[in-house]
């Protein structure tokens, strides 16, 4: 092929981080990835297609030299039936407009079934890359109807290619699914500029989901009144209440602000201002938040590791219980020598590995295996 093949992800809810619209909030961890590398991709001299929901963008509008093609409005459609008509008969439409080499979709869904059949049908490529670790866990996927799971596991089987983010993923993926993945960390880009001096904040930042027990965050807040602390969050839009119950908490704080959603920009600067960033999810795949923090020389602690194997000489500051959390947190705290010094080893070990020099070359090596 003398030109560079051509990729188009399918991302229904990209949009809004692509173009950081006002008043949706909607700013999730796959999405964010897929914009990123979409970005880097263009800028590499790829053609590159996304395809979102309608939020009331042109058509055919180029972005980031991105072209964007849109389906049908979240939520269109007579219940039940819109599964079918307007929305795969609409997606099934704009992967034909955009005649792509490579089709790229991320994270469990009813979608990777879908995409995966088109390409087969018309003869091209379809990368599927996990978002959590339970993408690979049969009886474990975050899907909650049959049919989706169903149709993901079509996907996931059938695919050219398989990326995951860690080595559980990859092991769980051989295991269960036959498949020999490639794997290819997250990246995420360096700040723009680094501030001088960092803030004296610890920072939590994530959906407002179960599994991420942003509760500990609050009982954290509580355990050590004389810290200051900032919690960036929505809800999900299926437990609104759950939000709403949090928020209610956090309000009791005084050390604590409670900050709700935020734009992609006002969390970088929060980031910017952050002393330490605190994770409480028992298990995700591989967080950009980590990346935000460690590209900026914060310190992290969390309940998990994203990591396979041993963490010496790995970023990160590992937990088993909330007392744990609170005894690492106020020593970190305590002595900004030696969190600074952290901070500085963690800052190259993201250079070398999770920068988009360091990453996205290996995206390269998958597309180019793949034509």
């Amino acid at each position: 092929m003398a030109t560079k093949p051509h990729i188009c992800f399918v991302a229904p809810m990209a949009w809004p981080v692509l173009c950081e619209v006002p008043g949706l909030q909607a700013i999730g961890g796959a999405e964010l990835q897929q914009v990123l590398l979409a970005r880097e991709l263009a800028h590499r001299g790829y053609p590159v297609t996304m395809i979102t929901f309608d939020f009331g963008q042109a058509e055919n509008a180029p972005i980031d030299g991105i072209r964007v093609l849109k389906t049908v409005k979240p939520g269109q459609g007579i219940p039940f039936v819109r599964f079918f008509h307007p929305n795969i008969s609409s997606l099934w439409k704009a992967m034909q407009k955009a005649d792509a080499d490579i089709y790229y979709q991320r994270t469990a869904a009813y979608l990777t079934g879908v995409v995966c059949l088109f390409a087969r049908r018309h003869k091209k490529k379809f990368v599927y890359a996990g978002a959590h670790d339970s993408d690979f866990v049969k009886g474990s996927e975050l899907l909650a109807h049959a049919r989706d799971r169903w149709l993901f596991r079509y996907g996931l089987q059938r695919a050219d290619a398989v990326i995951v983010q860690n080595g559980q993923q990859e092991k769980d993926c051989a295991r269960n699914y036959s498949a020999a993945p490639f794997l290819v960390p997250n990246f995420y880009p360096m700040p723009k500029k680094q501030a001088e001096n960092k803030g004296a904040a610890i920072l939590w930042v994530g959906t407002m989901r179960p599994f991420k027990r942003p509760e500990l965050f609050l009982d954290l807040a509580g355990a050590l009144p004389e810290h200051r602390f900032i919690m960036i969050g929505g809800a999900d839009p299926s437990r609104p209440d759950y939000y709403r119950a949090i928020r209610q908490q956090a309000e009791k704080h005084d050390n604590l602000d409670f900050l709700g959603f935020q734009p992609l920009d006002e969390t970088e600067k929060a980031f910017d201002r952050a002393a330490l960033f605190v994770n409480t999810s028992l298990q995700e795949g591989f967080p950009n938040t980590f990346l935000q923090a460690w590209a900026r020389g914060v310190p992290t602690v969390s309940f998990f590791s994203p990591f396979t194997g041993s963490n010496d000489n790995r970023p990160g500051i590992y937990v088993n219980t909330p007392e744990e959390l609170a005894r690492n947190v106020a020593h970190l705290m305590n002595t900004p020598g030696e969190r600074q010094t952290s901070g500085e080893q963690y800052r190259q070990y993201y250079l070398d590995h999770f920068s988009p020099n360091a990453v996205v070359p290996q995206y390269e090596a998958i597309i180019n295996r793949l034509v």
